[in-house]
């Protein structure tokens, strides 16, 4: 070695037990090939688990992030989930770390000037696929204000409460609760 510093890359590299390990295999060989290229030290974590499972080896290299130069996927399905890519993606330009994607052929080392875009519609991804959900709507109609002075003038002029129903355009139970909450039965 002329004692220049080696560049230090972390590959991921993820399949399901279905693809299983021959996909694992073939984006092992695929990093390990562009890195040999170029001269970079790869280091490589991997799972091999469903979607929705714990991810070990995604967990031990976000945590040994600092000592890599930059991150490295084949493809984009090597993370299974949009919230692990982005979070994948986030890690690594918070800690200003390069990235890598084969499949797309992202070398942000070797070419700093992608770095930008990509971390632009990093951004843009993760501001439309992490947004908090909204809180589910209460289910059937919201209820309409009602006037109960009016409800009950018209009730002591005669009206029937289905004829008060229809001019209100509320339920005829809606006035009849109405009716019953403030009468009691023996008006109705």
């Amino acid at each position: 070695m002329n004692g220049t510093k080696q560049t230090v890359v972390f590959g991921y590299a993820y399949a399901t037990p279905r693809q299983g390990p021959e996909a694992l295999a073939a984006q092992k060989r695929q990093l390990e090939q562009y890195c040999s290229s170029k001269g970079y030290n790869l280091h490589i974590f991997d799972d091999l688990s469903w979607a929705h499972e714990p991810k070990p080896g995604l967990k031990e290299l976000l945590k040994a992030l600092p000592q890599a130069d930059a991150v490295a996927i084949a493809k984009l399905g090597a993370l299974p989930t949009k919230r692990l890519l982005i979070k994948f993606l986030q890690s690594a330009f918070d800690l200003q770390k390069g990235v890598i994607i084969l499949s797309l052929g992202i070398d942000t080392l070797a070419a700093p000037e992608q770095a930008a875009p990509l971390k632009q519609v990093a951004e843009a991804f993760a501001s439309l696929w992490l947004k908090p959900k909204p809180k589910p709507k209460p289910p059937g109609r919201p209820p309409l204000p009602l006037d109960v002075q009016r409800v009950l003038e018209l009730h002591s002029q005669g009206w029937s409460a289905h004829r008060i129903a229809i001019s209100m355009g509320v339920s005829v139970n809606a006035i009849l609760r109405v009716i019953y909450k403030n009468l009691g039965d023996k008006h109705v």
